[in-house]
C-alpha cells in the first residue's frame, strides 16, 4: 500500500492511503464543530447588544420607552386605542416578551395593575419577571401599530423570528370580541382583598412611588386629572380677609401648607354635616366641582 506525504506550514507527513478518509472525515467534523461554536458566540455577543435578545431579526421598533417605570403616564396615554404588537425587554436577564393588543393603551394599564400581577390565576412569566425586577428593570417597545384584523398575524411574525423566553405559548391568540358574563362581573364588583394582598399592595406602591422623579409625575399627573375634571378650590384667608381660587386641591394644599386629605376633609365636613371648619385655624376651603 502506497503511502502519502501531505505538507502543512512547512510540517511533512506520511499517511497510508487507507488513513486519508478517516482524515477527512475528522476534518470534516472539527469544521462542523467549528461553526456550531462560532454560530453560538455570535448569538452570545448579540445577547449584550442594548436591545439584548434581537435573534438574528433587525428589529426597529416604532417607539421606546427606556423606563417603564418612569415612563408609565406617556405608555398608556400615547397607545390609548392604538392597535399593536409590543415587547418587554427585561434589562438585566435580556429576555424578552411579546405580545399584541387590540387597545395597547388598556393592555399596559393591566400590567401596572398590581392586582393584576399577583392574582394566581394569572401564570404568564412577565408578570412574575415585572413583580421581582421591578418596572425601572424593564423596558418597552412598540414594535408596529396595526389593523386590528392583522394584530394575530403580526404578533405571531414575531414570536416566530424573535422567539422569546418569558413567552410559555408561542402561538398567538386572541381574546378578540371576548365578554365576561353578568354573572363574572358581579364578582369582580364584590370582590375584597384579604388583609395580606392589601399588606402586599402597599408595599409595592411605596416602593414604586419611593423615587423623587417618580412622586413629581405623579403629582403633575394628579393636577392634570383634576383640571380635566373641572375641580378648583376657593381659599380665604380669615386673617387677611383675602379669597383666592386654585384650579385643584393639590395647589391648593400646597399653597396653605396642608396636606391633600386635610381639604377633602373639610369638603366631607362641610357636605355631611354643613360645618366649614377651617383648616390650620385660619383657613375656609370650598371645593367647587363642575
Amino acid at each position: 500500500m502506497k503511502s502519502q506525504k501531505l505538507k502543512f506550514r512547512g510540517m511533512s507527513c506520511s499517511f497510508q492511503s487507507s488513513q486519508l478518509g478517516s482524515i477527512a472525515k475528522i476534518t470534516n467534523l472539527s469544521l462542523a464543530i467549528l461553526r456550531e461554536n462560532t454560530r453560538h458566540f455570535t448569538s452570545f455577543c448579540r445577547l449584550l447588544d442594548d436591545n439584548r435578545n434581537i435573534n438574528y431579526l433587525d428589529i426597529k421598533p416604532i417607539v421606546k420607552y427606556d423606563n417603564a417605570d418612569l415612563d408609565k403616564e406617556s405608555i398608556i396615554k400615547d397607545n390609548k386605542g392604538k392597535t399593536g404588537v409590543y415587547r418587554w425587554i427585561n434589562l438585566i436577564t435580556g429576555k424578552t416578551y411579546v405580545g399584541s393588543s387590540v387597545n395597547l393603551g388598556r393592555r399596559f394599564k393591566d400590567y401596572y395593575n398590581y392586582s393584576s400581577l399577583i392574582n394566581p390565576k394569572n401564570k404568564m412569566l412577565i408578570y412574575r419577571a415585572l413583580l421581582k425586577h421591578g418596572y425601572s428593570n424593564f423596558k418597552l417597545e412598540i414594535l408596529e401599530y396595526c389593523n386590528p384584523e392583522k394584530t394575530i398575524e403580526r404578533e405571531q411574525y414575531y414570536l416566530d423570528h424573535l422567539k422569546p423566553e418569558y413567552n410559555t405559548l408561542h402561538i398567538a391568540g386572541s381574546t378578540f370580541g371576548f365578554k365576561h358574563t353578568e354573572e363574572t362581573l358581579a364578582k369582580f364588583k364584590g370582590r375584597k382583598h384579604s388583609k395580606q394582598v392589601i399588606v402586599k399592595i402597599r408595599e409595592h406602591l411605596a416602593k414604586h412611588n419611593s423615587s423623587k422623579e417618580q412622586r413629581t409625575k405623579a403629582r403633575k399627573r394628579m393636577i392634570k386629572i383634576n383640571e380635566r375634571k373641572g375641580v378648583s378650590v376657593e381659599v380665604f384667608d380669615l386673617e387677611t380677609k383675602v379669597t383666592k381660587i386654585y384650579d385643584s386641591i393639590l395647589k391648593a394644599s400646597k399653597a396653605i401648607g396642608c396636606v391633600h386629605r386635610s381639604i377633602l376633609l373639610a369638603e366631607k365636613a362641610f357636605l355631611d354635616k354643613g360645618i366649614n371648619r377651617p383648616i390650620k385655624k385660619k383657613y375656609l376651603v370650598k371645593v367647587m366641582r363642575k
